[in-house]
């Protein structure tokens, strides 16, 4: 027998098969970068809040700005290390807990405009009391001991809360606008715990150096 012949016979057409690339359902790259843009619009409104806060205090109504002035320009509280470092460290927690919060929150990008808001209210508003009570060397010790490392803070407070805005626009779409795009909710909601506890982690060490160098300084000029 004749061993059959895999040629095709003359006339015969032949036909192919083209197989074609599957179609894969498109998924939306997520950007990696953190909202720069809103955190621009936090920055503005602490400085919308910081000037009012500043003409509040130069018409001299209410005592709240004076007793903090007081405290503030009282050196005792900055020269025990462990004191410093408790108040520093708590406060920075409270902010950094509220931002968390408002992550989690549908209405969190609201929220967080509030809080830098009255942040820079609170700030002007102390800045113009110390210096009616203490004067230009009292305005430099409340900047070294106090406004310094609250702006340093704030930065990072400022770069966190875009994570926390991108995490709370994407609950918000999944209440209001049905639904986040696939994947993007559960990768910013890990991106933000991820830089909640590198920024937790600054804070701590942070706050022991802080603590340290104007606990320091402020025996020396004391003593």
């Amino acid at each position: 027998m004749r061993a059959a012949s895999c040629r095709p016979r003359p006339g015969k057409r032949v036909r192919e098969r083209v197989c074609l690339p599957c179609a894969q359902p498109s998924v939306p790259r997520l950007n990696k970068k953190p909202f720069s843009g809103i955190s621009f619009l936090y920055s503005v409104a602490f400085l919308l809040g910081y000037f009012p806060g500043i003409f509040y205090g130069r018409l001299g109504n209410g005592d709240i700005g004076a007793q903090l002035a007081e405290y503030y320009l009282e050196p005792l509280h900055f020269s025990v290390w462990s004191d410093t470092f408790f108040n520093q460290i708590s406060a920075a927690f409270l902010q950094l807990l509220f931002i968390v919060f408002c992550g989690f929150s549908a209405f969190g990008v609201g929220l967080l405009a509030l809080f830098f808001l009255i942040k820079g209210a609170f700030l002007g508003l102390c800045a113009v009391n110390v210096l009616a009570l203490g004067g230009s060397r009292g305005l430099v010790f409340y900047w070294l001991c106090v406004c310094l490392p609250s702006l340093l803070q704030l930065l990072v407070l400022l770069w966190l809360a875009g994570y926390a805005a991108r995490l709370s626009i994407c609950l918000f779409q999944n209440a209001f606008c049905g639904g986040a795009p696939r994947g993007q909710l559960e990768a910013s909601r890990r991106r933000f715990l991820v830089r909640c506890g590198t920024s937790l982690l600054f804070f701590f060490l942070f706050c022991i150096l802080c603590s340290g160098l104007i606990s320091g300084a402020v025996r020396l000029l004391v003593g």
